[in-house]
Formats: structure tokens, sequence, C-alpha cells
């Protein structure tokens, strides 16, 4: 990796502290134009929710460069992997991610079942047990549905 003398400086939000390591590779946005960096440090202390992340350019700095700029980036926290999704509804605040309504085939009511969850981001979780695709779930809100095993629909 070139010293170009030039650093970026990244605020990633402290849900992703513990995925964030040296190395992984970022993808900025310079003018319209991707160019690669790589974490060369991350600071974990946490502050207003957000922990520093500084990064390197892989290659030459980008024309145009200049102190204080600010960017647009990706960083890469692991390859694209199938898996089985569920948007982040509010019903994960009430049941934790360890249930879910699974609506019936007829339509007719949701039955409560037990659940697993992997990685998860702002707007989607990952489900590693409990449900196969096509699966139908209710995602609003639990709320007054904690006790119960079984949603009837009218």
């Amino acid at each position: 990796m070139p010293d170009t003398g030039f650093k970026v400086a990244a605020d990633v939000g402290e849900y992703y502290l513990p995925r964030v390591k040296v190395g992984q590779v970022a993808i900025a946005d310079f003018d319209g134009k991707d160019v690669r960096l790589k974490a060369t440090r991350v600071y974990p202390q946490v502050k207003d929710g957000v922990f520093t992340v500084d990064l390197a350019f892989v290659d030459a700095q980008p024309q145009g460069l200049t102190t204080g700029a600010a960017v647009q980036g990706r960083l890469s926290l692991g390859g694209d992997q199938p898996a089985l999704v569920l948007p982040a509804g509010a019903f994960l605040e009430r049941s934790g991610g360890d249930y879910v309504f699974v609506v019936d085939p007829s339509g007719n009511h949701a039955d409560r079942r037990r659940i697993k969850l992997g990685r998860r981001n702002t707007e989607q979780v990952e489900v590693l047990s409990g449900l196969k695709a096509g699966d139908r779930v209710v995602t609003s809100d639990y709320e007054g549905y904690e006790k119960l095993d079984r949603i009837q629909f009218k």
C-alpha cells in the first residue's frame, strides 16, 4: 500500500464494532469514481453511537483531493452470501428476535414460531432457523401479543 500522505477517517455505527477489522476493504466515491481503501486502524472508543476507522488508499490518491473533504463510502464487512432475511420491523423490539408470527397458508391466522437470528443491519435481519423461504411473517408491532400463541384474522 503506497504512503500517499492522506488518510480517510470514517465514523461507523457502534453496532458494527465487533465486525470491523484492520485490513478490511472500503470503497469510496470520489467525483463519481470508486476508489479502494483499506482499514489501517480501528478506534474502539464509542462516542455518540459511533467509532472511528482510519483508512488508507490502496492505490494512488484521487486527483483533486483536499484536506477535510467529505466522501461517501462503503466498508465491506463480508462477502455476499445467500440467506433468508426479514425486514427489520417493529416486531423485533417486542419479540427480542426470539419468535415471529407466521401466517397460515389459508391466511386466516398466524401462529407463534421460535426463530434464531443471525446478522443484522438497519434494514434486515438474517434468519438462521425456524423459517423457510416462502413463509409469510407478521412484521408489525407485537404490542399486546406477547402472551399469545395465535393471532386470528377476520
